[in-house]
């Protein structure tokens, strides 16, 4: 698997890591999306993967088997010297909506297993009200499927 996908500031950490990778990593790029958002900053950001890694840490926590079952096992990890640290995301997002807060913490978890899923997502409050027949109608005008 490739290394190089996803722009820099939106990678999971297990393609930073260069571990195995699914469609979790999306997930983790829509929580990154959501939470820029909410404060037209980016959620992590760092100028080479390193840096990026230390800036996930920094608001994520510190990656280890307490956050990561089973990760201090795997022998690419064992090749990192990763910071330590205290999760830190609800601090920075203490000001936003509460159901925002709540999705974020929900998605921007370092174990991708550990990560909601899209339906999860589709399903929690913040989309509790949005017409589907929107979505339909875009859908149809851009020629992509849109699935309920």
């Amino acid at each position: 698997m490739s290394p190089n996908v996803v722009t820099l500031w939106y990678r999971a950490p297990e393609i930073l890591l260069n571990l195995s990778y699914s469609f979790e990593i999306d997930i983790w790029g829509f929580g990154c999306i959501l939470g820029e958002l909410m404060t037209t900053l980016p959620v992590f950001n760092g100028s080479t993967e390193i840096k990026l890694l230390d800036s996930i840490i920094s608001i994520c926590g510190s990656i280890n088997n307490r956050t990561w079952k089973g990760i201090e096992e795997n022998e690419k990890f064992k090749m990192f010297r990763l910071p330590q640290s205290q999760r830190n995301l609800l601090n920075i997002y203490k000001n936003c909506d509460k159901d925002i807060i709540d999705l974020l913490d929900k998605i921007l978890l370092v174990d991708p297993s550990q990560r909601i899923t899209i339906d999860d997502i589709i399903n929690s409050k913040i989309f509790e009200n949005y017409d589907s027949e929107i979505f339909n109608r875009i859908a149809e005008k851009y020629k992509f499927v849109y699935y309920e």
